[in-house]
């Protein structure tokens, strides 16, 4: 199921049947003119036991992009943070060993030099930004991922997982095609560590 998303204060009814066995993924993949986004809400059972599937226990996930001016897309991303970190403090899972949410960007990496200097660091300030905003929130463990890690998952692969769309490699959608190559990376990086470390489901 795709969540559907409302950036305004009703946004936060959505909070009301958080389940506390829910487990929460925050990617971004900062830019200069677009900053892509992509959650995941997973049951814990997931990362319980080593022969459970994650897409058997997804609950729901929602991708897209902001688009503006460098605060404009700053405010948006923080918003989304300061939502998903309410949503974990009220299923009361907001710290270790069975997180409720784990929140990552894409790690700088300069492999373009065309354009503004002023648009080329963008990037760099957004996480600076993100990552501070973690820490004031009491969220710690704000997690980078190289830019490579992501290019195993293609837009078929994304479709063939139940994560339909039509995703894009260029131009407008790049972005959250981008976010969702990388939530998915690390969603089965979480579970790779899970089997030594399972999670403990609340009853």
């Amino acid at each position: 199921m795709k969540l559907k998303t409302r950036w305004d204060p009703y946004w936060y009814e959505h909070m009301k049947p958080v389940d506390p066995n829910e487990f929460v993924l925050l990617w971004f993949d900062p830019g200069g003119a677009a900053a892509g986004w992509a959650m995941f809400g997973i049951h814990v059972r997931a990362f319980a036991r080593p022969e459970a599937k994650i897409l058997q226990n997804l609950l729901w996930w929602d991708c897209g992009e902001f688009t503006g001016t460098e605060t404009a897309i700053i405010g948006r991303m923080v918003s989304t943070i300061e939502w998903c970190i309410a949503r974990a403090k009220i299923a009361n899972r907001l710290v270790p060993p069975t997180p409720g949410l784990v929140i990552g960007t894409e790690d700088f990496d300069l492999t373009q030099t065309i354009g503004s200097s002023e648009n080329l660091l963008s990037p760099v300030r957004q996480n600076a930004v993100l990552e501070w905003e973690c820490h004031k929130r009491g969220f710690i463990g704000f997690k980078y991922q190289n830019r490579n890690a992501r290019m195993s998952i293609t837009a078929d692969r994304l479709n063939l997982y139940g994560f339909e769309g039509n995703w894009r490699t260029s131009g407008k959608g790049k972005d959250q095609f981008a976010a969702m190559q990388h939530g998915v990376v690390q969603l089965k990086s979480i579970k790779r560590q899970s089997i030594s470390s399972p999670w403990k489901v609340q009853r």
